[in-house]
């Protein structure tokens, strides 16, 4: 609930501009709303029947060997990604959706980088640094928020002050975190990232 808190607050002006835009008629906002929206889709079909059915099968994996795996598999996709924008093909908004939903349902294993596999994913898709972190945080939403009602069904509410405190801590060092991490976006070459 911190998390969501964190980017709500961090990109509220963001949310705000694509609910207005969509509304309004603002095409390139309503693109990225439906790519935002389609990402969300695809990340919930993979990530719901891993979370729910294979729980007790993914804890029992064998998780060194699991993450060696998935780091090597970001690594080439973070390799891929210095290739110039300019050589890439442009995938429709409905693949590059498909692409980014697969990489955020996907880190429900253990071991996997939500913002880390859905940051390499966009900007091996050719996304400018900057974008891909927004982006990557602003499909996160969604997806905390069904974890949090999910949760929140199955264990119900406890509101102790030490409850209230931690997501109040949370949400405000995540808030700081993300401000902090786009900043750095706009200044860091995308090599380095």
């Amino acid at each position: 609930a911190g998390t969501l808190l964190s980017v709500i607050l961090s990109l509220r002006d963001e949310f705000a501009r694509l609910l207005c835009g969509s509304v309004a008629g603002d095409a390139e906002a309503r693109e990225e709303a439906l790519f935002l929206a389609w990402s969300f889709g695809v990340s919930l079909a993979v990530a719901a029947p891993i979370y729910l059915c294979f729980r007790s099968l993914v804890e029992s994996l064998n998780v060194r060997a699991l993450s060696l795996t998935i780091a090597v598999l970001l690594s080439a996709t973070a390799l891929a990604s210095l290739i110039r924008p300019e050589h890439l093909p442009r995938l429709s908004v409905v693949k590059s959706a498909l692409v980014l939903g697969l990489a955020q349902g996907l880190a429900v294993l253990p071991g996997v980088s939500r913002s880390g596999a859905t940051i390499a994913a966009l900007m091996a898709l050719g996304f400018a640094p900057e974008d891909a972190f927004r982006l990557s945080y602003m499909v996160a939403a969604p997806a905390i928020a069904c974890v949090v009602a999910y949760e929140l069904t199955i264990q119900g509410v406890l509101m102790t002050t030490e409850a209230v405190v931690a997501l109040a801590v949370s949400a405000l060092v995540g808030a700081l975190t993300i401000r902090a991490l786009l900043g750095v976006a706009k200044r860091v070459p995308r090599w380095v990232l």
